[in-house]
């Protein structure tokens, strides 16, 4: 039954992202086009739409996420979706796995996007891939160190979960019967106040690992590759312990905002 809800979430979800992304695609080799051929006129008027697509992209994202989850469990639809034989957590997590895979291919439609204007794009004759691809390289350096990219993937993966947790907590708080003249309003405060409280809560609880790089710091003295390397190696093994506290603590919030949606849906539940 999950794996039908996910299914359907999909599909739904769909509707609006993947003609955005053939859009975004489509704009990035017409900018990429009239770059290397200096064709301007087409070029700024093709920049301004594909800038627009990404800016509805990040907008839609956030609309979809908070309208499925409340059309489907908190309006008409949730008569339906509850009389389902799947439990609330089941409801939530087919929200919440979908919305996670379309953000990663909003993701990676934006490396694409980007990786197509750099490669159809010259100036002066120097690729600006190819200037990107000496970047990466020595980026790379720095995430491969210490399995940096690792720990930061882990910590980006449950930052934006406790984004959407947040979204769905916030409304699910604004259908409490309490609210009931006043849903929206109290749904936009909720927002705000959760955010406050794992802000400073956060930040209380980094304290208490006391991690500090103050007297850590090392002065660093690049005259080639391979002093760049060993620099970012050092850098790398000192912040590691940011990010792995940074992971214990963000991973606590979204479990308790998980089973904060769940009470609610479970116990207080109040359709309109």
């Amino acid at each position: 039954m999950l794996g039908k809800l996910m299914k359907y979430e999909f599909k739904a979800c769909g509707r609006t992202f993947i003609p955005l992304y053939c859009a975004i695609l489509l704009m990035s080799i017409i900018v990429g086009f009239s770059m290397n051929m200096e064709i301007f006129n087409i070029m700024g008027m093709a920049t301004l739409v594909l800038v627009g697509l990404f800016v509805a992209l990040g907008v839609l994202t956030i609309m979809i996420t908070i309208q499925r989850f409340r059309k489907n469990l908190l309006e008409d639809e949730g008569y339906l979706m509850f009389t389902l034989p799947v439990t609330s957590k089941a409801l939530i997590f087919s929200k919440y796995s979908i919305t996670l895979i379309y953000t990663i291919l909003s993701g990676i439609v934006s490396v694409l996007s980007f990786t197509i204007v750099l490669m159809l794009t010259s100036i002066d004759g120097v690729s600006l891939y190819d200037i990107w691809h000496e970047v990466s390289l020595l980026m790379s350096e720095f995430l491969a160190s210490g399995s940096m990219f690792a720990y930061m993937m882990i910590l980006l993966f449950i930052s934006y979960s406790i984004f959407i947790l947040t979204l769905y907590l916030s409304v699910s708080m604004g259908q409490l019967p309490v609210f009931n003249k006043h849903r929206n309003i109290a749904a936009f405060v909720s927002f705000f106040v959760i955010n406050i409280v794992i802000s400073k809560t956060s930040e209380l609880l980094s304290t208490l690992f006391d991690v500090s790089l103050g007297n850590n710091m090392i002065n660093i003295s690049v005259n080639n590759v391979s002093e760049v390397s060993g620099a970012l190696t050092s850098v790398s093994n000192m912040v590691t312990p940011i990010f792995i506290s940074g992971i214990v603590i963000y991973s606590i919030f979204a479990i308790l905002l998980f089973f904060g949606i769940t009470y609610i849906l479970d116990k207080k539940l109040n359709l309109e």
